[in-house]
């Protein structure tokens, strides 16, 4: 899409691993398995999400980009 978006258009998305929310509070076993192998030793935050969000709104020279918040789960999995 950032490709053929056209002049001045920036195309990005965020893409959360695991993140701690009402809806997942009762996922023990898979924010215990996170916790013990993310480099960051955590599941994500609502909070961590809206920082990635507002960093790929505030990098204006930023478009075609997948910013994963996963706190670098994907590199031991």
């Amino acid at each position: 899409m950032a490709k053929h978006a056209g002049s001045g258009v920036r195309v990005n998305a965020v893409a959360p691993g695991l993140v701690a929310t009402p809806w997942t509070s009762t996922w023990d076993a898979q924010h215990a398995h996170i916790a013990k192998i993310a480099p960051l030793h955590r599941s994500a935050t609502a909070d961590d999400c809206a920082e990635a969000v507002l960093a790929l709104i505030r990098g204006k020279y930023i478009t075609g980009q997948v910013l994963a918040v996963e706190g670098g789960s994907t590199l031991v999995m």
